[in-house]
């Protein structure tokens, strides 16, 4: 499930960017998550937030790109990763696991 949340995030951004969800007709990105993709307000909150803050830092972006951090270390990371210190946090991520990240 971890694959799936990481690839869905990477282009959510660009789903709403584009507002591809009304081309489906949808009258909202809030209303394609529920219906398409069953996701709670919650859960399509945390995916836009996630999204955005990825365009901030771009190593992680990469990485998750790449397969090499996963949806819910990312969650984790961008809660205090900013572009002066993401390096040592993709670091922390690689070593560490999710619980130990918080």
């Amino acid at each position: 499930m971890d694959q799936a949340r990481h690839c869905a995030v990477l282009w959510f951004k660009e789903i709403v960017e584009r507002e591809l969800y009304k081309e489906l007709g949808y009258g909202s990105v809030y209303q394609y998550a529920a219906v398409e993709l069953e996701f709670s307000k919650t859960r399509t909150g945390d995916f836009l937030h996630l999204a955005r803050k990825l365009e901030k830092l771009p190593r992680l972006k990469k990485e998750m790109e790449e397969g090499k951090i996963g949806y819910t270390k990312a969650r984790e990371i961008v809660k205090v990763a900013d572009e002066k210190n993401e390096g040592r946090w993709l670091n922390e991520a690689k070593q560490k696991s999710r619980q130990e990240l918080r």
